[in-house]
């Protein structure tokens, strides 16, 4: 696999996410025989992630070496600067994404998805620009699986992408997950703590396309910050303006539902709006249903990782 002529001139890049799959993927890398000087590691922060994911960031690293963190530089509005302080004052740290809400006057949504382009992918195509300028040929690894989705089960494992300049790499393409517990357990690697608590994801606190599950176990303290931005957002709308929130269905006969809304949804409260919405599948509200993580298949239950 990593014997093929493309890695002969070029560099290894990893988009390390905190995540099982881009962690499996690096110790795989490891186990090829890649020292931690033979491949890069990078992490394109959006400024929503949970403080676990940043923390998991920090130990990861004693393994694999430096992750360089980038962050898209927002500019803030100067009628939002007190609003951007406020938020990130809740959050604890600078936070693009709450930047390009603001900016917005909306969230990222079903049919204004900016939140990859904006916060990920144009972050990390400058660092793979600057990679390619310092070592020449770079290539682009991730670590995605078929079995995560119908639509990576389309993917290749090779792939040259225009908009990055070079070569896309999935090695991971035919892992299970049982493989990427593997790994973990071959290293005595413990997984991000938000999988011992219930998540099946990370990345993106929360990330527009969370489950059910997932919105019940959002924090107190992020609630509060998503009810501040749509409070925020919709100031100065009028009366049949579109209002900013968190939650956008592709479905035109579903309302926008503010975080509120959308965690009574999930707790299954039905009146009023909410006794309009049971109506619709799991599916329709693009709230995906998970099968319930559970620490049971990572062996690690006797692991003590409460979230903050």
């Amino acid at each position: 696999m990593f014997k093929d002529d493309r890695y002969k001139e070029a560099m290894p890049i990893v988009n390390v996410s905190g995540g099982k799959d881009s962690t499996a993927l690096c110790l795989h890398l490891m186990e090829n025989g890649f020292t931690q000087n033979d491949f890069i590691r990078v992490f394109a922060d959006t400024g929503w992630e949970h403080q676990h994911t940043y923390d998991h960031l920090d130990e990861l690293e004693k393994t694999l070496g430096k992750i360089h963190r980038v962050k898209k530089d927002i500019p803030v509005k100067p009628e939002n600067l007190e609003k951007v302080r406020e938020i990130e004052e809740m959050l604890g740290f600078e936070s693009p994404m709450a930047r390009q809400i603001l900016n917005n006057n909306f969230f990222s949504n079903s049919f204004a998805k900016w939140c990859t382009r904006i916060l990920k992918i144009e972050p990390i195509k400058v660092f793979l620009e600057d990679m390619q300028d310092e070592h020449g040929e770079v290539i682009n690894l991730v670590g995605i699986r078929a079995e995560e989705s119908a639509k990576r089960s389309t993917f290749t494992e090779w792939e040259y992408t225009d908009g990055f300049d070079c070569w896309t790499h999935r090695p991971l393409l035919t892992w299970t997950f049982e493989d990427v517990i593997a790994i973990h357990q071959r290293f005595g690697m413990t997984p991000n703590h938000l999988y011992l608590n219930g998540y099946n994801r990370v990345g993106c606190y929360p990330c527009i396309n969370t489950s059910k599950k997932e919105i019940m176990l959002l924090s107190d303290e992020r609630v509060a910050v998503i009810r501040k931005l749509e409070e925020f957002a919709n100031e100065g709308k009028k009366e049949g303006d579109k209002i900013a929130a968190f939650f956008r269905s592709k479905k035109a006969s579903i309302p926008f539902m503010r975080i509120d809304t959308v965690m009574n949804w999930a707790r299954g409260e039905e009146h009023g709006l909410l006794g309009f919405l049971q109506q619709f599948s799991d599916q329709d509200l693009d709230l995906f249903v998970d099968d319930d993580p559970s620490c049971v298949r990572w062996g690690m239950c006797n692991i003590e990782a409460p979230l903050k």
